[in-house]
């Protein structure tokens, strides 16, 4: 992954082993830089998830943006503020079904 700043400065934000493993819905992961700009991120594996939510500060969930290249889905998440721990991501159906949460 490689990611702009607004400054137009870039940066690798992450690699990761790829195809991921099929048994998960997602893959997730999350960075937060020197700035305190936080980034959500992963892969969706289930292709029945449309919409994926991640909490970026106490009951405040932001809408990934979901990146599709026609073999794989991405979702990211920038948001400002140090990054949110524990890390609570929501998935979704077209229909609005919960399919997966990180919090059971």
């Amino acid at each position: 992954w490689e990611i702009q700043d607004e400054q137009g400065n870039e940066r690798t934000l992450a690699s990761s082993n790829y195809p991921a493993p099929q048994e998960q819905d997602f893959t997730w992961s999350g960075h937060e830089n020197e700035a305190k700009t936080s980034n959500y991120f992963g892969q969706i594996l289930n292709p029945s998830i449309t919409k994926i939510e991640v909490e970026t500060s106490k009951n405040s969930f932001e809408e990934a943006l979901i990146i599709d290249t026609g073999e794989a889905r991405f979702y990211l998440v920038q948001s400002d503020g140090a990054l949110f721990l524990p890390l609570h991501i929501r998935a979704f159906s077209t229909s609005g079904e919960l399919i997966y949460s990180t919090v059971k």
